[in-house]
């Protein structure tokens, strides 16, 4: 890492540290890393990176998609996949999905 991006790290841990910045916003590098490494240990971090990566998945097997936001009891829209079977990731219709 060079100099600049090193000055750029402490000069962001101060301000976090000092109130400049609120921490529940931008948190400090420290806590950035401490997260990262307690996400780690636990495994958890590693099921989220699954779930993002099913995701595709799930469009190919499911017949309507549900979003969720903020509260999980609330559902904020849902999608009806009226795609044909078996849906291949190289269809076009399967392509054009948001």
């Amino acid at each position: 890492m060079n100099w600049e991006k090193t000055k750029l790290l402490i000069l962001w841990e101060i301000l976090v540290r000092i109130g400049v910045f609120p921490s529940n916003v931008l948190p400090a590098p420290s806590t950035v890393i401490a997260t990262l490494i307690d996400l780690t240990r636990s495994g958890e971090l590693f099921r989220h990176i699954g779930v993002t990566l099913y995701r595709e998945e799930a469009l190919i097997l499911s017949d309507r998609t549900i979003v969720m936001r903020g509260n999980p009891g609330h559902i904020h829209r849902e999608f009806t996949l009226d795609i044909s079977r078996p849906r291949q990731r190289t269809d076009i219709s399967f392509q054009l999905l948001p």
